[in-house]
């Protein structure tokens, strides 16, 4: 699996570039560390680059430190034009079929950094990158817009290639585990090897260029943890505030947050106006279904279970009151919303706000 994480982005009509290049050259997901405006997925220049992406503003999941977006990675890599200091940088051409095959493997979820438009990648975010690669261009002007970078290195990535499977057990590390045997590995040999504080440091280097960033398989953090438990480590991952988690583990925290979520369904005969509301709705932690009539909208209170049903203020007296029904069957809240600006918004703040109410028509 590919995914892409944009550090700092400024730009709503890059963000919104981007959101269509991963849907045009995916499977691809999308990540956005500290956006520099807090408004961006809202914006209307976001809207207008996105346009005709579904549900483009759900597409794109904020963290607030590359710590976040990196947590389930098994590889990242930065990519930078300017050079970085006592690190190699590789011609991305030169590194396409090597990540192409490793986005391929099921086990695999490799990220593609790219920096602020203004700056690019700080010095700590490179380091959090095992690879550096940068885009080749003319000496004239070396610098590329973030949703061109983007796009050239997806469309690269999009090609068809074969997947050679690996041997069975054999897995790489996430971010998270990687972390934690770099820590244990320095508490039990720069704390219990080193005889000098200079040799300390020497080993505690090493260690952070050597296991921060090569490849490495679970079956090997595993014998290094052994390694460090024989000569006295007992550091653990809660002590260093990491939860190590399985991909089943994952799995169902994944599935126990999307069932807590509020649910909401819309009835709307506009598909369009069924987009933009399941988008409004998703990036204010709701989980959404739509319909477009009566039948879709038994069907999705049958499947979905909404705790509220909107409908249109459009809709003809038959569709309402035929929603209404159902919605008093299924004990949800029915609401009629009419088109003003920010209606929507404000009616699932104040529904998230409040305890569950009655079923009656607002």
């Amino acid at each position: 699996m590919r995914r892409v994480v944009l550090v700092r982005p400024g730009g709503p009509r890059n963000v919104g570039m981007i959101v269509r290049e991963t849907v045009n050259f995916g499977p691809c997901e999308l990540v956005l560390v500290a956006p520099e405006l807090p408004s961006l997925l809202v914006h209307p220049e976001f809207e207008q680059m996105s346009h005709g992406v579904p549900d483009a503003r759900a597409r794109c999941r904020v963290v607030a430190t590359m710590e976040e977006a990196l947590a389930d990675c098994t590889f990242a890599v930065g990519f930078t034009a300017r050079p970085q200091e006592g690190r190699p940088r590789h011609a991305w051409r030169e590194k396409r079929d090597e990540l192409g095959t490793r986005a391929a493997d099921p086990d695999e979820r490799v990220a593609l950094v790219f920096g602020a438009e203004v700056g690019g990648l700080r010095s700590d975010e490179v380091a959090r990158c095992a690879e550096l690669v940068f885009v080749p261009t003319s000496g004239e002007h070396t610098s590329l817009n973030l949703a061109v970078a983007v796009g050239v290195v997806l469309a690269d990535l999009f090609a068809e290639r074969p997947y050679v499977p690996r041997e069975r057990g054999v897995k790489p590390v996430t971010n998270e585990a990687r972390a934690f045997l770099v820590a244990n590995l320095k508490l039990a040999f720069g704390e219990k090897v080193a005889l000098t504080e200079s040799a300390r440091r020497d080993i505690e280097d090493s260690i952070e260029r050597v296991f921060g960033r090569a490849p490495l398989e679970d079956r090997d953090a595993r014998a290094w943890h052994l390694m460090a438990r024989a000569l006295g480590s007992t550091l653990t991952p809660k002590a260093l505030g990491l939860e190590i988690t399985t991909k089943r583990a994952r799995h169902r925290a994944l599935q126990e947050a999307a069932r807590a979520k509020p649910r909401v369904l819309f009835v709307d005969r506009d598909p369009e106006a069924q987009s933009r509301a399941r988008s409004q709705a998703a990036q204010l932690g709701y989980a959404v279904a739509s319909a477009g009539d009566e039948a879709g909208a038994r069907a999705e209170l049958e499947r979905f279970q909404p705790s509220l049903v909107v409908l249109d203020a459009s809709a003809d007296e038959a569709l309402r009151a035929a929603v209404e029904a159902l919605a008093r069957a299924a004990a949800a809240r029915f609401v009629v919303l009419g088109a003003e600006p920010g209606a929507l918004g404000e009616l699932l703040a104040r529904e998230s706000a409040s305890e569950p109410g009655s079923n009656a028509p607002s």
